[in-house]
């Protein structure tokens, strides 16, 4: 059985010199991005912090380049005006994703898993990670001969090849509560980062001066890491369920109001369905002489939710007085989250066809696949995307590498071909949880999973920049621990 001491909590003492520096060196490089631009002092903390926390034995290289690359926010807001190198960008999640596949292919070749001892859910799992990367392989090549910009081929190559760390995590035997506990310290070093820059003055060059020119002054802490703060708040809230504790209250509440403070209505409304999940499933779990303490438990969470909801909206209102300019007025947060903006209402978006917004993106990835409907356009291709109108949103104005759609954009550049495999690359985590072996692992991963899903078809994480970096981890979760010659029973409590 699970021993008490192995149980996945924030607070689990990480332990020892190596992972106190590494978290002094994480938080400096933190402190970095929010006081100064983009630069090599970032990236160099990142790869001292990765190294560092890499020699802590409950993490390891694979799970510490995550926790690094989550804790330093990415895209949109956390990607105008990136360091180039030749004319390529370099951030500091770059160097944490070269350190953890180094490290997990050094694991694999000193004491790999064979795929023979792998559960049949794993080998499932690892043929889809490796179709997937194949297909990639193709797309590539297609690109490369269109002769679409070298940097746009290299992004989606980046993305693409970032994937491949799933598979690497299975047969370097990652455990999976290092990948837990990664996700959990990382967003949550992340949800404290942007409640601090939304706090602090506006510095010249930094994050929060970077958010303003993304939004049009807007206080919109919205960044590629904001998805992953779905499954911590999923997870956060069964702890709090389970065992109600100050610090796990206020855990789930920075977590939930750093949701809110991207001011992304899908990303809310599906925390929202998420956090309703978990909550049945620990209804329905609970003994029925002991639902009434529970219903208690229930209203304390809703309540601590609503109190966060409330904070989060306060300080996104007074964020964005403070970046409205004379030229412009930013869009107000609360009319944004309930739809009465004057360009984010119901009108707005059921009519952004003809506005060039959401849905006109679509229309023209439907476009741009029917073009190579089997194998697509390969890496480079780019798509129409009227919202793409300033540098700080697109290198080539006009234009982005793909949609709020991940089985579009992915079929912008492989086809239904590639489509169908990021699809069943998704769909096999889904199905692996269901074994009874998992059943602890199940009240809060399969709400979040099933969450993560929903935003895949409205939003571009997991095809773009660092995502899939952390959704890959998070897809092999359930394939970590196991092999045909272990007792499923003693290693499968997560």
């Amino acid at each position: 059985m699970t021993t008490a001491s192995q149980r996945v909590t924030l607070g689990q003492d990480l332990g020892g010199v190596w992972t106190a520096v590494g978290c002094l060196l994480l938080g400096a490089a933190m402190q970095s991005v929010v006081v100064i631009p983009p630069g090599w002092l970032t990236i160099g903390l990142a790869v001292l912090a990765t190294t560092a926390l890499a020699q802590d034995r409950s993490l390891g290289w694979i799970p510490a380049g995550l926790l690094v690359a989550l804790a330093l926010p990415f895209a949109r807001g956390g990607d105008v005006a990136p360091l180039l190198v030749f004319g390529f960008p370099l951030r500091p999640q770059d160097a944490a994703a070269v350190l953890a596949f180094a490290g997990g292919a050094w694991g694999v070749g000193r004491h790999g898993i064979s795929i023979g001892r792998l559960s049949r859910p794993a080998q499932v799992g690892l043929l889809a990670f490796l179709a997937f990367g194949l297909i990639g392989a193709m797309a590539l090549g297609i690109g490369l001969l269109a002769g679409h910009a070298a940097v746009d081929v290299l992004r989606d190559a980046r993305w693409w090849s970032l994937y491949l760390i799933g598979p690497l995590a299975i047969l370097s035997g990652v455990p999976r509560a290092a990948v837990i506990r990664a996700v959990l310290v990382g967003i949550t070093l992340f949800s404290v980062l942007i409640l601090v820059a939304a706090l602090l003055p506006r510095f010249d060059g930094a994050l929060k001066d970077h958010v303003y020119t993304y939004d049009g002054g807007l206080l919109r802490m919205q960044f590629g890491n904001s998805v992953m703060l779905v499954p911590a708040i999923a997870y956060a809230l069964w702890r709090v369920l389970q065992r109600p504790a100050w610090w796990r209250v206020a855990w789930l509440a920075l977590l939930f109001g750093a949701q809110l403070l991207s001011l992304t209505r899908m990303s809310i409304f599906v925390t929202g369905l998420v956090v309703l999940g978990v909550l049945a499933l620990y209804y329905r779990n609970v003994q029925p002489n002991l639902r009434r303490g529970a219903l208690r438990r229930i209203g304390a969470a809703v309540l601590v939710l609503a109190l966060s909801l409330v904070g989060a909206v306060g300080l996104s209102e007074f964020g964005t007085r403070q970046g409205a300019t004379a030229q412009r007025e930013p869009e107000n947060p609360l009319e944004r989250i309930t739809f009465r903006g004057e360009g984010s209402d119901f009108g707005a978006t059921i009519g952004s066809i003809a506005s060039g917004g959401r849905f006109a993106t679509y229309w023209h990835a439907f476009d741009v696949i029917s073009a190579s409907p089997v194998v697509g356009g390969g890496f480079g291709q780019l798509v129409d995307v009227a919202f793409a109108y300033t540098e700080a949103r697109a290198r080539t104005v006009g234009l982005q590498p793909g949609v709020d759609n991940a089985y579009l954009t992915v079929g912008i550049k492989s086809g239904v071909v590639g489509t169908t495999l990021f699809a069943a690359m998704l769909l096999v985590p889904l199905w692996a949880s269901m074994r009874p072996a998992l059943r602890r692992l199940r009240p809060w991963y399969l709400p979040a999973w099933l969450g993560i899903g929903v935003l895949t078809m409205t939003q571009g994480f997991a095809v773009s920049s660092y995502g899939p970096l952390a959704l890959a981890l998070l897809a092999v979760v359930p394939f970590l621990g196991y092999t045909r010659s272990t007792r499923s029973a003693a290693t499968d409590q997560r």
